[in-house]
């Protein structure tokens, strides 16, 4: 048998193994990137050996909305392989299995099940290429409605403003070439009544921050993804088309996270691990595919002179 044939019929082999991959108790990027992390490189490992995957969630006691972004980003890069099946099963634990079930994760992949239109601590996964300010504006009403009604304006207004920048650096950053404009971006907001407030998640597909920063000689082979998107936060970013009006978006989110105004900023990229939330910046074993931003807000007073900052 030529190569192309054992090729063709290990494939075909593939197709009708069915790989399982059961994810960690804890299952969240931001809180427990390691074993979450280790789980998703399995799954990414096996789709592109074109196995079929069962994702095995039952024992998940803990879940975050960056966790099912990240597994529908992960899904949708090999959906179009012939022959590759997704499948498995939701948590047992009743407050994760409603996250799950209810996220919308279900209307991105072949399911029979239709979320509930009702959930009301839920803002389901919207993905698009390219801003949306509509959905922008509806993640803002989503949150005003949960958190608190009295808070200041300007304070939606900076959050509102903080989605945009991170649909717009999707795009921006993500690919060069054509391959930008493949880009998509997975946004979910979730409200914890019992914290009162409401967790941000929004990530893309692309490249990731590290890639795209124009690096100097010695930084190729010494610096750290997690020290290059701390050098973007702080306005040092330097992209590859050396054009000015990029690179803004993340120094304004975290402008916005230093006036008070969210707080638990994460940003994750590549194996950069950047969580203010824990306060830990640290590199990563395993690798992050693109870039994931999640932040929160809170019930509380806004000093109004931190707004214009």
């Amino acid at each position: 048998m030529g190569k192309r044939h054992a090729a063709v019929g290990r494939r075909r082999m593939h197709h009708r193994d069915l790989k399982k991959c059961y994810a960690p108790e804890h299952f969240s990027i931001t809180d427990n990137p390691e074993e979450t992390l280790l789980f998703f490189d399995q799954v990414y490992n096996y789709l592109r050996q074109e196995y079929s995957v069962s994702l095995q969630l039952e024992s998940v006691r803990i879940i975050t909305s960056d966790a099912i972004l990240y597994m529908l980003s992960l899904l949708d890069m090999f959906k179009n392989r012939q022959g590759v099946r997704f499948m498995g099963n939701a948590p047992v634990d009743e407050r994760c299995r409603h996250i799950f079930m209810e996220s919308g994760f279900y209307e991105y992949v072949d399911s029979k099940y239709s979320p509930s239109r009702n959930v009301k601590d839920i803002l389901a996964v919207r993905s698009e290429n390219r801003v949306v300010g509509r959905i922008a504006q509806e993640v803002v009403e989503f949150a005003h409605d949960k958190v608190s009604p009295q808070t200041a304006v300007l304070v939606w207004r900076k959050v509102y403003t903080t989605i945009l920048e991170c649909m717009g650096n999707t795009r921006e950053h993500a690919y060069t070439g054509r391959e930008k404009y493949q880009t998509k971006w997975w946004l979910m907001a979730l409200h914890d009544e019992s914290k009162k407030r409401v967790t941000f998640s929004i990530l893309d597909n692309g490249a990731g921050i590290p890639k795209t920063v124009k690096k100097k000689i010695m930084e190729r082979f010494w610096t750290d993804d997690s020290e290059l998107i701390l050098s973007a936060l702080r306005g040092e970013f330097r992209t590859r088309m050396n054009e000015l009006w990029r690179g803004k978006g993340l120094p304004k989110i975290f402008k916005t996270y230093e006036a008070g105004i969210i707080q638990n900023l994460a940003i994750i990229s590549n194996k950069g691990y950047v969580n203010y939330g824990s306060n830990q910046f640290r590199d990563l074993k395993q690798k992050f595919f693109g870039t994931l931003v999640s932040w929160t807000i809170s019930e509380g007073e806004y000093n109004a002179q931190n707004f214009n900052r």
